[in-house]
């Protein structure tokens, strides 16, 4: 029972995920002005890789860096240091966007990148559970 109950707090939210057309506008411009590109998440990888894939983020991104896969995570210096690396770069001409302050905006002044903060707004309609598990 609870290895279900995982698996549905770690996959079924990550079908309802929509990318804002926004970003999607950022990050073409991202491209066409020759950036490089580096998502850095914390989460388990098969969550991250589904929710990267599901978002059409793959194509975007010259490195994806996942927490569990390398052993260390947001905000310690030393995941951005792995992103940096695998975009072959230094942490100083980076920048980090991120929503959270503290994996985020911290994580990026721990590695010594510029930083930039956003504020997630939800909308839409009020989540309820599809269907109920059993206790």
């Amino acid at each position: 029972m609870t290895s279900r109950i995982s698996q549905v707090l770690l996959f079924e939210h990550v079908d309802l995920m929509t990318m804002d057309a926004q970003n999607l506008q950022a990050l073409e411009a991202a491209r066409e002005a020759s950036w490089r590109v580096g998502i850095v998440t914390n989460g388990a990888t098969a969550q991250q890789s589904r929710k990267i894939d599901l978002l059409g983020l793959e194509e975007y991104a010259d490195a994806i860096v996942i927490s569990e896969e390398v052993g260390v995570s947001k905000p310690e210096r030393e995941i951005f240091q792995i992103a940096a690396q695998r975009l072959d770069t230094d942490l100083d001409d980076g920048w980090m966007v991120g929503d959270h302050p503290i994996a985020d905006i911290l994580g990026g002044r721990n590695a010594g990148c510029g930083r930039v903060g956003f504020r997630v707004a939800l909308s839409g309609p009020v989540m309820t559970p599809s269907r109920r598990l059993p206790a």
